[in-house]
């Protein structure tokens, strides 16, 4: 199928990341739309309103182990830096809305993150905030900057939302750099529960796929949150938001559902659940990604697009400059968060282990691709693990 070949079609550049500076981009408003014009009805004042964490008698294993007063200090963190850390939004008002105290965190891809005021938490962290400037020469408004999702995040939570919400931010390092933030993180914030949230699903790909997609910041995120010790933190979990997105980056998601399958015969798949319309979860969701640089994310693009009801080669407007080289398959399985246990995760990754000692992000990319090659290429060059297959319907 084309979607698996690419969801971006030719675009040259990056699914998520910084972006040149670009004219303002018209972005769609909350509501939703049906078909490929993006411009359906409005909810009427009759439309059900549900949270996210609603109970019933199908309750999820997820939403289960998270409502105990045990489980109150919750750390949600991008797993891929970037725009992840919006994929967790829905859960934080979510979790919010049940009692929890529930803080952000992500690896920032925007530059010279040391001259950036704010508290520090190790050398590589620091607390970005709605009040966040640079600290150096150069004296320039930070709002300026064409790529701080962080920083528009927190101002977004303090105009939209009167709340104070740091976003812990730093740098994408080696795993021992970034062990010791996490560990600096879950003993300032006496952490439960973290919870890694990842815009796609690459970070399931165990390492014996053809296809890997961007795993540097991915398996950095979950090596280092696998290396924290703390008897307070019990329960950790990766969620996954943006089926298919990835197939831009060559996963297929053939071996993506494969690998969900293997994970729930190990008791480690915690279930899905849909981002709906309705959900004010979802609207806060739509609502931050529009006011915050929305034309630097095609995975958020492309999610609130599903959630808005478009279908199939749908480019949403944020973003069409990027994406309008190839077709997009937006879908409802793009709205949908997969969850996981995170200890079941961690143990399906064949080359962890290969990550654990890096100091750098250059070294985890070149342990990753140098174990990769070297295990599942013959002496011929040839491939010889899950190579990418099409679905059989």
């Amino acid at each position: 199928m084309e979607w698996l070949k690419s969801i971006a079609g030719n675009a040259s550049k990056p699914v998520d990341g910084p972006q040149q500076p670009q004219q303002q981009q018209q972005t769609t408003t909350p509501g939703g739309g049906s078909g490929g014009d993006g411009k359906g009805q409005e909810h009427s004042a009759a439309t059900p309103v549900y949270s996210l964490a609603s109970t019933g008698p199908l309750q999820q294993p997820f939403w289960d182990a998270l409502t105990p007063s045990t489980c109150q200090n919750i750390l949600i963190a991008g797993c891929g830096g970037g725009y992840d850390v919006f994929s967790g939004i829905p859960l934080f008002f979510a979790l919010h809305k049940m009692g929890k105290t529930v803080s952000l965190a992500n690896i920032s891809f925007t530059t010279s993150l040391q001259t950036v005021t704010g508290k520090r938490y190790t050398e590589h962290c620091v607390a970005v905030t709605a009040d966040s400037v640079r600290s150096d020469e150069r004296n320039w408004k930070i709002e300026t900057e064409n790529y701080f999702p962080e920083l528009f995040l927190s101002k977004w939570f303090r105009e939209k939302e009167g709340m104070e919400v740091p976003i812990y931010s730093f740098a994408a390092r080696g795993v021992k750099k970034v062990s010791a933030v996490y560990q600096a993180l879950a003993t300032e914030l006496e952490l439960d529960c973290i919870i890694l949230a990842d815009g796609g699903t690459d970070s399931l790909m165990t390492g014996d796929e053809e296809g890997l997609g961007t795993p540097m910041e991915d398996m950095t995120s979950i090596a280092a949150v696998s290396n924290i010790k703390s008897d307070r933190l019990t329960q950790k979990f990766l969620v996954c938001l943006g089926y298919g997105v990835d197939a831009f980056h060559g996963v297929c998601h053939n071996h993506v559902l494969e690998n969900v399958a293997a994970l729930s015969r190990a008791g480690g798949f915690y279930g899905t659940f849909s981002l709906l319309p309705q959900h004010p979860e979802a609207q806060k969701f739509i609502d931050a990604y529009t006011n915050c640089q929305p034309m630097n994310s095609i995975v958020c693009a492309s999610v609130v697009s599903a959630i808005q009801g478009n279908f199939g080669n749908y480019h949403h407007p944020a973003t069409a400059c990027r994406t309008k080289g190839g077709p997009l398959f937006i879908n409802p399985l793009m709205s949908m968060y997969w969850c996981f246990d995170f200890d079941a995760v961690i143990k399906q990754i064949k080359y962890l282990s290969h990550i654990h000692d890096t100091n750098n992000a250059s070294e985890v990319q070149s342990a990753i691709m140098g174990w990769h090659y070297s295990t599942w290429r013959d002496d011929k060059g040839k491939f010889i693990g899950r190579v990418t297959t099409p679905f059989p319907h």
